[in-house]
């Protein structure tokens, strides 16, 4: 039997950078986490490589929300 399903979203912006994970810390200190639903990702409006932006803000925000996000979570989660 399967008790109740307890949701608790919880709001940032994952371009930020490391700034945002005291945040999350602190908001899911105290939750039992059984199953982590990452609804976190992002691309660009266009078609070009890297090494052609010119934008490096672009370049940060897109390794942050996709990239950093998830090695840092991975990195925090008990074991």
């Amino acid at each position: 039997m399967h008790g109740s399903i307890e949701v608790k979203p919880v709001q940032v912006d994952f371009t930020d950078g490391v700034s945002i994970y005291p945040k999350l810390r602190e908001e899911l200190e105290e939750v039992d986490v059984g199953v982590l639903v990452n609804n976190v990702g992002m691309t660009m409006d266009f078609d070009q490589p890297f090494h052609r932006l010119k934008s490096e803000k672009q370049i940060q925000d897109v390794i942050n929300c996709n990239c950093m996000s998830l090695a840092l979570f991975c990195m925090h989660s008990p074991t």
